[in-house]
């Protein structure tokens, strides 16, 4: 991942404080905004990458919302095949599928 023989130090570009520790993520794009989705306790929270406008400028990262649907923790987030629900699972033993991305969501 990283080369011994890179002289250049690694930077941070950007991070994000949620509430909760991390379980699991996944990310799309819709409509040209990145949107990342964090399983964070019992949340899901839809964050934001935006790029930087200007050559040079970082990528920074904004949370939009989240959204409460487990009582428990949630372990796995992913996407269906056609990207247009989300599967989430998490320790209350349920299984959910949400259709979280529609013209109403982003503006």
């Amino acid at each position: 991942m990283f080369k011994e023989d890179d002289q250049k130090p690694y930077e941070l570009v950007s991070s994000l404080r949620l509430n909760e520790p991390i379980e699991n993520f996944c990310f799309t794009t819709f409509e040209d905004i990145t949107l990342i989705l964090v399983a964070n306790g019992n949340l899901i929270s839809l964050v934001q990458l935006t790029h930087g406008q200007e050559e040079g400028d970082k990528p920074s990262l904004k949370s939009l919302s989240n959204v409460h649907v487990f009582q428990k923790p949630i372990t796995k987030i992913t996407y269906d095949k056609a990207r247009k629900r989300v599967i989430v699972g998490g320790l209350d033993q349920q299984l959910k599928f949400f259709e979280i991305f529609n013209e109403a969501t982003v503006d």
